[in-house]
């Protein structure tokens, strides 16, 4: 499922139960190549997300939050910033948690399909073989 369709639903949500919804993105680390399993992103990263989510919430004086995230390299940067904010918080994890069942049938079907703009590559599954060529 594309984030823009969760956050278009926690949207409505929101403004269902008589709230007033805002948007914002933070930046993601890209590494530009791939990385082992397990290996984490680097503390500067996940802390300047943190901040940035922080100084946001912060400056425009927000009474709760909606995280919507799928990237492993952004999730610990806004758990962070929920923990700093103490503010009511729902978090979103916008995909399968790695190592679970659901999560090895689904990069089988995903390895295959091609990016898009929300959810990009990601650096753990192997690259789309090119189709066979016709007889």
């Amino acid at each position: 499922m594309h984030l823009d369709i969760i956050a278009q639903r926690v949207k409505e949500g929101v403004h269902a139960a008589g709230g007033i919804p805002f948007e914002f993105s933070v930046p993601a680390p890209a590494t530009g190549s791939p990385r082992p399993r397990g290996d984490a992103i680097r503390p500067g990263q996940r802390d300047l997300i943190a901040d940035i989510i922080e100084t946001h919430v912060r400056s425009m004086m927000y009474d709760s939050i909606v995280f919507v995230a799928s990237c492993d390299k952004i999730v610990p940067g806004m758990l962070m910033a929920a923990a700093r904010l103490k503010l009511p918080t729902i978090f979103i994890r916008a995909v399968p948690t790695p190592g679970t069942s659901v999560s090895r049938a689904r990069s089988r079907a995903a390895s295959t399909a091609p990016p898009t703009p929300i959810r990009g590559t990601s650096s753990r599954r192997p690259p789309a073989r090119p189709a066979a060529p016709a007889s």
